[in-house]
């Protein structure tokens, strides 16, 4: 009896060990028909789907050209990181060599110049290749809230040569076209305030409701849409009280410091309500070479009041030109609310004394922040490198 029952455990035993082997065989026989592989897509060579932003910077084929050598893509993305850091810190060190207040410039790249002369942009429509085209432009940046605000267009045929035109018109509105319209005018070629008549330059003149020209009114943004038949073009600009106003006053001398020394040049004022303004003028020899810019805002009170521009020494000793200097463009702001209110661009306002070079710093002046800046990114170079 006991030698039965083992012999039936050995049947049982043998019968389970047989079920299992055929449902291993069979599962293994189901993978392979339906293209499956047991092993990863490392172990196979198979390409994996590409990942855009596991390979910045790098295509799809370059990713296939160097699959299965990791080694080579680490040695890519080290060499180009090592050699974006490198030039990362070079930039920061160049750029340390001035204040954030006072910056070399060159006559074609004069930020005031450029910021504060109204643009004159040439609008074209697609269905009219040849023309007309239209030109618009302000006559300032900025307005005050009670006086006019002036705008003016013309056509130009294929030749640039004005045309005269019979469907200009101006919209002025808060926010374009989908926000608050205040007006709608026929811009005209008459005369009328604004204009010269005859000259084939057309004008609308604006006046604001009352209720927008308190004397506490906030600055505002407003936006002239010029119309000419299928041709369509904005001109957006600020509104607001300035609250400063120059007294044609100056005065100049060269300022030591820490750092060198600095040809500092006092504008004087008369502030109509206290604030917070901003100043900024470009530096000329008198032979019309560009030396630098520089940049002041202050916090100012009632009254007459100084605000002073510095020039970092080593713009006039870089630029090797003997003094008197001109202070070719020069602007100013209000900007105690946004949008800052602006002044009109104001050239060649003033000359300096006489000086020279060699009485200027020729040292850098490592601003702090930008020499933390290079020296954190030598340091992630150096790791990317090794």
């Amino acid at each position: 009896m006991k030698l039965e029952f083992s012999k039936k455990n050995i049947l049982i035993a043998g019968g389970l060990a047989l079920f299992i082997c055929i449902s291993l065989i069979v599962a293994l026989l189901f993978f392979k028909e339906e293209g499956g592989d047991l092993r990863s897509g490392e172990e196979t060579g198979q390409d994996k789907p590409f990942d855009p932003e596991e390979h910045p910077g790098m295509t799809e084929a370059e990713i296939k050209e160097i699959r299965g050598a990791p080694d080579e893509l680490t040695a890519r993305h080290s060499l180009d990181r090592k050699r974006i850091l490198t030039q990362e810190a070079e930039d920061y060190r160049q750029r340390a060599r001035f204040p954030h207040y006072s910056l070399p410039i060159s006559r074609q790249n004069d930020p005031v110049r450029n910021e504060f002369t109204p643009s004159q942009p040439l609008t074209r429509h697609p269905d009219q290749p040849n023309g007309p085209f239209m030109v618009q432009y302000l006559d300032k940046n900025s307005f005050e809230p009670n006086e006019p605000l002036v705008i003016h267009a013309f056509l130009l045929n294929e030749e640039k040569e004005k045309l005269e035109a019979r469907d200009l018109q101006a919209t002025l509105t808060i926010g374009g076209a989908a926000g608050r319209v205040l007006a709608n005018l026929d811009m005209r070629d008459d005369g009328s305030p604004g204009d010269t008549a005859g000259d084939l330059i057309y004008t609308a003149s604006f006046r604001l409701p009352s209720d927008l020209q308190q004397a506490d009114a906030r600055p505002t943004n407003y936006v002239v849409i010029v119309k000419s038949g299928k041709m369509i073009e904005t001109n957006a600009f600020s509104v607001g009280y300035l609250n400063i106003a120059h007294t044609g006053n100056y005065s100049d001398r060269i300022e030591a410091d820490a750092k060198g020394n600095h040809l500092t040049v006092d504008v004087e004022f008369n502030v109509k309500r206290a604030g917070s303004f901003h100043l900024q003028a470009s530096l000329y020899s008198l032979e019309g070479e560009a030396i630098g810019w520089a940049q002041n805002r202050v916090n100012l009170e009632t009254g007459k009041q100084t605000i002073s521009l510095k020039f970092y020494g080593k713009l006039l000793c870089d630029a090797r030109v003997s003094g008197p200097y001109i202070l070719k463009h020069m602007a100013y702001m209000n900007v105690a609310a946004m949008p800052g209110v602006r002044s009109q661009l104001i050239t060649d306002s003033y000359r300096t004394a006489e000086y020279l070079p060699a009485q200027f710093t020729c040292a850098s002046f490592d601003d702090p922040e930008y020499m933390a800046r290079a020296a954190q990114a030598e340091h992630d170079a150096q790791e990317a490198g090794q």
